[in-house]
């Protein structure tokens, strides 16, 4: 799916791992590029990114951070 999906036929020798290595960095440099658009714009999506939504969250585990997930990049 991921040959596919990245346009390499399967006649181009690589790796399952070659491809699964570049898969992830056109993911972080996907994610690393609409970071950037959140930030720049005034938009409810960096309201919610930045946690300035008021109101009270309800119990239970806390919920992973899109922002945590940035940081460990």
């Amino acid at each position: 799916m991921l040959r596919r999906m990245l346009k390499i036929p399967w006649t181009e020798h690589k790796t399952n791992n070659d491809i699964l290595q570049l898969a992830k960095a056109i993911s972080e440099k996907r994610k690393c590029k609409y970071f950037g658009y959140l930030t720049r714009e005034n938009s409810i999506q960096r309201l919610i990114l930045e946690g300035k939504i008021e109101g009270i969250r309800g119990k239970g585990r806390l919920r992973v951070q899109w922002m945590d997930n940035i940081k460990d990049g």
